[in-house]
């Protein structure tokens, strides 16, 4: 599967919630190939000095995954590249904890 980058994506909803203040969760998704990605905050509108969780949701067709940050013996990991607005900065990435994919004599971890 090739990589998705999504940063033009992500950079216009964050420049979105700046300038309206709307909630993040009715962002429309965004579909590349057979992924659609969507941005959730944890919160409906940010304050400026006030720290704040995202989450980008990847949502694939039947059949389809996306590798963890260690792939295993198959695949790339997803490659996340944050465009701020000035001010703003990205912590390191919180992975869930992946599924284990057995297709011998490979090992992979994905979603």
């Amino acid at each position: 599967m090739k990589s998705v980058n999504l940063k033009s994506f992500i950079f216009q909803i964050i420049a979105l919630m700046i300038l309206f203040g709307q909630p993040v969760l009715k962002a429309e998704p965004v579909r590349i190939g057979h992924l659609r990605a969507e941005l959730v905050s944890e919160v409906e509108s940010i304050k400026p000095g006030e720290p704040f969780w995202v989450a980008l949701h990847f949502i694939m067709d039947e059949h389809w995954h996306v590798y963890w940050q260690n792939p295993g013996d198959a695949g790339l990991p997803p490659r996340i590249e944050w465009e701020l607005p000035a001010g703003f900065r990205a912590g390191e990435t919180q992975w869930p904890y992946p599924e284990r994919f057995d297709v011998p004599p490979l090992t992979s971890f994905g979603y």
